[in-house]
């Protein structure tokens, strides 16, 4: 199924997605009003772009504090830094 319940869901799981590179999760939860990207690019297109986006996204490391409360940890901004071409 593509799409998500809620805004909320839909970003979660796209970052999750991409930060445990499940190219596939990010695919189902990208689109437009229209509808899924992956019904306009195909999968083998989508899931380059998916690869590509997974690459350079920032992973958000959030902590609880034990009394019910979230914080962001962390920023994982490296793969914000430019890179060489090989």
């Amino acid at each position: 199924m593509y799409g998500a319940a809620t805004s909320e869901m839909a970003v979660r799981g796209f970052l999750d997605g991409a930060n445990t590179d499940d190219y596939g999760r990010m695919a189902d939860l990208f689109g437009t009003a229209d509808g899924p990207a992956v019904a306009r690019f195909g999968e083998t297109d989508i899931e380059q772009r998916m690869i590509f986006l997974g690459s350079v996204l920032v992973p958000v490391i959030t902590v609880p504090d034990g009394g019910g409360r979230w914080f962001v940890e962390r920023l994982n901004v490296d793969a914000l830094v430019a890179r060489p071409m090989p």
